[in-house]
């Protein structure tokens, strides 16, 4: 009688355990994935400008805009927040790229070697040379 019951309790537990791991499976398993927002897309240029210029105190920027860059080089900008002066700037010197069939790229192929390289439109590394483009020209980016 007593090993009936034990039996029955060992089953009612491997039971249970079985039950819980098919939950936990399918409750995995079920999950959406999050939606991508704009912030995390690829071959995104984000331009930062300083909250406020003339105080070498403060560090806060300012996200003003982002740059699309498309498999085949086009660049495209969008505005976010309008610091006049930061818009025209940049927008001279996307003219000046756009009308540049490739751009220098510094690169280190060795460990403490650094050397320029031309980057075509089409490159997978043109997004990094408009960077350091723009960079090189007083704009503060991140390459997303």
């Amino acid at each position: 009688m007593k090993n009936k019951k034990n039996n029955e309790m060992k089953i009612i537990f491997i039971i249970a355990v079985v039950v819980l791991i098919a939950a936990f499976g399918a409750l995995i398993w079920m999950t959406p994935e999050p939606p991508v927002s704009n912030q995390t897309q690829h071959n995104t240029i984000q331009l930062f400008a300083d909250e406020n210029y003339f105080d070498p105190y403060n560090l806060k920027r300012i996200h003003f805009a982002d740059i699309y860059v498309n498999a085949s080089g086009e660049l495209n900008l969008i505005v976010l927040n309008s610091v006049a002066a930061n818009i025209t700037r940049l927008q001279n010197n996307l003219d000046e790229i756009r009308q540049m069939d490739a751009l220098n790229l510094t690169v280190e192929p060795e460990l403490g070697l650094l050397q320029g390289v031309q980057v075509a439109k089409n490159d997978s590394l043109y997004i990094y040379a408009v960077s350091e483009y723009l960079r090189m020209n007083g704009f503060q980016n991140e390459v997303k």
